[in-house]
Formats: structure tokens, C-alpha cells, sequence
């Protein structure tokens, strides 16, 4: 009988210690994972300072260098930005300025047109490209403001504007005239079907 208690005994006593090793073992790995979750944020937040640091502290961007603290209502300095950058041009360089102002596929198309003799939007829509309309429009527009090109009232079709170069524009005939002469030698295939008033 007292065999049978003692081994009782045992048996409980071995549930006891299995089941403290299951819960120090759940505690241990409880608080492994809100330590690293704590590291975790520390670093967060660290990095995260840095980054505001760098971000509104230039000294730190470059180095060696300081900018004057400015008080709050304080007038800016003027900004003495050239021609090229206040007009959001890409360099001062002129063959970049002009492929800025003629270098797409149809602006061109639309100053060769003027020098054909062309004057009305329906002649423009009406060239092998079919150009759209809201692209012609906008090209037409974008010549007008730089001074290429200029509306005046139509004497062929009462109530509309007709279009002309100006003497900028047509100091386009030259290059024109060059890039056609180029296609022609270069380029397999090409015919010139148009002529410009200058070849007339």
C-alpha cells in the first residue's frame, strides 16, 4: 500500500515539474518576443529621426556647408535664375532650344504646310499625316507664341481666321529645304510632292 502511494506520488510529482517547464518555457518565449519587438521599435524610431534630420538639416546633406537661419515673415532672396531656367528650358544650348520648340514629329509638317501655301485648318487636316485637330491646334497655338506664325481675318471664308508665318518663320525655309534635300538623298522611298513658295 505504500508502494502504491509513493509511486503516486511520484507520478504527481512529475506532472508538477512537466507542466512548470511548459509555462517557464511559454513565459521565456513571451518575453523573447516583446523584447525583440521593443529593439524593433527603437530602431524604428531611430531611423526614422535620422531621416527627418537629413531631410530638414542641409548642413548634413552636404557637408562643410551652412545656411542662414530665416526669421519667419522674412522676404526670400530674389531668385537669379537665367533665361534658360525661368522659360523651364533643358540647357542654353540652341540646336536643344530649338528641337524644344520644333523638334516633335508635327510641328514641322505644320510650318512645311505654310510654306506651301496652306493658310486655313481644313488645308492642314487635310495633308497625307492627318495631323488631329486638337494636336494642330495646339502646334498652331504654340507658333503664334513664339512668333512663327500669326492669325489674321480670312478673306476666302467669312467669320474665320487664316494662318501665315511671319518673316521669323519663314527664316524656317532654308532648314526646311535642307532636311528635305537630306530625306530625298538619304532615305529610299521619298518623293517631294509639295513646294514652297520660294521654289515657285
Amino acid at each position: 500500500m505504500f508502494c502504491d502511494m509513493d509511486r503516486r506520488e511520484r507520478r504527481l510529482t512529475l506532472r508538477q515539474h512537466l507542466c512548470l517547464a511548459v509555462v517557464s518555457w511559454r513565459f521565456i518565449m513571451t518575453c523573447k518576443v516583446q523584447v525583440h519587438t521593443c529593439i524593433l521599435q527603437v530602431f524604428w524610431i531611430k531611423s526614422r529621426n535620422g531621416q527627418q534630420k537629413n531631410r530638414f538639416c542641409p548642413s548634413n546633406r552636404y557637408p562643410g556647408t551652412s545656411l542662414p537661419l530665416t526669421k519667419q515673415g522674412a522676404a526670400r532672396p530674389p531668385n537669379n535664375a537665367g533665361p534658360a531656367q525661368s522659360e523651364h528650358r533643358r540647357s542654353v544650348c540652341p540646336v536643344a532650344c530649338t528641337l524644344d520648340l520644333l523638334g516633335d514629329k508635327w510641328t514641322l509638317l505644320v510650318v512645311r504646310d505654310l510654306l506651301s501655301g496652306k493658310s486655313h485648318f481644313k488645308e492642314f487636316l487635310a495633308s497625307p499625316e492627318k495631323i488631329a485637330t486638337n494636336i494642330l491646334a495646339e502646334r498652331l497655338t504654340r507658333l503664334a507664341a513664339n512668333g512663327l506664325v500669326e492669325r489674321y481675318p480670312s478673306s476666302d471664308i467669312a467669320g474665320r481666321e487664316a494662318y501665315r508665318l511671319t518673316e521669323k518663320g519663314r527664316s524656317l525655309s532654308g532648314l526646311m529645304a535642307q532636311i528635305k534635300a537630306w530625306g530625298l538623298g538619304h532615305i529610299d522611298g521619298t518623293e517631294a510632292r509639295m513646294r514652297t513658295d520660294n521654289e515657285n
